[in-house]
């Protein structure tokens, strides 16, 4: 029921001390009302006004961070890149010995070189590990976020779809959908401008939805038939985490008939999930070749192959050990 699935106190509040009375709580409450707003007016055909645009746009970049699905992910990465770091930090023997002596001045350099070893090891091993907290999850929600919106404003467009047909749609509890029919990498995550064929879908009714693609900053509206809607509850129940909602349960029951006569047709539908990507260039291999990558996310962690333009090296030097420390 919406009254128990909305019911976590404060779930966006920052500590007073970072942030003072100006909570995301007021700052989302405010996107909110000014997209809102905008819908209406594209829905009624009147002419959009100056703020429109970049209401939606902000709307969109924080409507696919906010849910806990997202937070989780968001979480995963806080955690294991402050995991990653450290243990790139500590590869500086000269600098972290000179640390660790300085918090244990009893330690010989030999000695410190030892616990050095041993925190390298723990980290490699997952028995030394980072947790990320709610603050830094909502932290993330607002990191980049600018960046994000000047993105969605210059190379996305954003259309108001309207469903005719008697096919009502579904609200995932993610909020929001993403798919993408043709990926560059099979099964890597994807974002708002993966390929020419991305979309990112948020359904506000059970006959209308926001579908964001890749564009140039124009806001416009649309109409769809049944086969589209179908396609969008497919992705709405195979990309939620738990809940599907409806406006009643025969809209409910109708999404999960579809999801079993077209159970072919889920698993391309399904979530990707945000993924950290580590090329792993062995030493003599030649700059052009196919380079092994790790991708890590909250659903594990896997292997592929990709091709690296030898050229994206020029002026550029890695990140070494030594400049983690001040």
């Amino acid at each position: 029921m919406p009254r128990t699935e909305a019911a976590k106190n404060r779930y966006y509040d920052l500590p007073e001390e970072l942030v003072g009375e100006f909570q995301p709580e007021a700052l989302l409450a405010k996107i909110e009302s000014g997209a809102a707003a905008a819908l209406a007016r594209l829905e009624r055909g009147s002419a959009p006004e100056q703020e429109d645009l970049p209401n939606l746009a902000y709307f969109v970049a924080l409507q696919v961070s906010r849910t806990p699905q997202d937070r989780a992910e968001r979480r995963f990465l806080d955690s294991f890149m402050a995991g990653q770091m450290e243990e790139l930090r500590f590869s500086a023997r000269e600098q972290a010995v000179a640390f660790l002596r300085k918090q244990r001045p009893e330690l010989s350099e030999e000695e410190a070189e030892a616990a050095r070893l041993e925190i390298l090891h723990d980290l490699n091993a997952g028995r030394l590990v980072f947790e990320s907290s709610a603050e830094r999850e909502v932290a993330s929600m607002f990191l980049s976020l600018n960046e994000s919106v000047e993105q969605l404003l210059s190379q996305c467009d954003f259309t108001l779809v309207q469903i005719t047909g008697s096919v009502e749609l579904v609200l995932p509890d993610t909020g929001y959908t993403r798919y993408d029919p043709h990926p560059r990498v099979p099964g890597t995550g994807s974002g708002f401008l993966g390929t020419e064929t991305v979309e990112t879908v948020i359904p506000l009714s059970p006959g209308s939805a926001l579908v964001v693609t890749r564009g140039s900053g124009r806001l416009g509206y649309g109409e769809a038939g049944p086969e589209y809607a179908e396609d969008l509850n497919l992705r709405a129940w195979v990309q939620a985490a738990v809940c599907v909602y409806g406006r009643g349960q025969g809209a409910v029951v109708a999404a999960r008939v579809l999801a079993r006569r077209r159970r072919a047709d889920l698993a391309a539908r399904e979530r990707r999930p945000f993924t950290m990507w580590i090329l792993e260039h062995g030493e003599g291999d030649p700059q052009g070749g196919p380079v092994l990558g790790k991708g890590y996310s909250v659903e594990g962690v896997r292997e592929e192959w990709f091709e690296v333009d030898a050229s994206a090296h020029q002026g550029r030097r890695p990140i070494r050990p030594e400049d983690l420390w001040p």
